[in-house]
């Protein structure tokens, strides 16, 4: 796991496809902008886990056109 200070406003990026943006901080809540292809899920942990539970362990993947 890689663990790193960001700043509001900053952002990073996962491999070339997937951009995350801090865009907000109030208190313990913080506000992220992610910017991925429609091929790529983006779900928070507890919703992922969800659709895994209801899906046999699995997210199903996205169909694109």
């Amino acid at each position: 796991m890689l663990i790193f200070m960001i700043r509001n406003g900053q952002s990073f990026e996962i491999g070339n496809q997937v951009k995350i943006k801090i865009i907000g901080i109030r208190g313990n809540q913080v506000r992220v902008a992610v910017d991925a292809p429609k091929s790529i899920s983006v779900h928070r942990k507890v919703i992922a886990d969800r659709i895994r539970a209801e899906n046999g362990g699995v997210i199903p993947s996205k169909e694109v056109e």
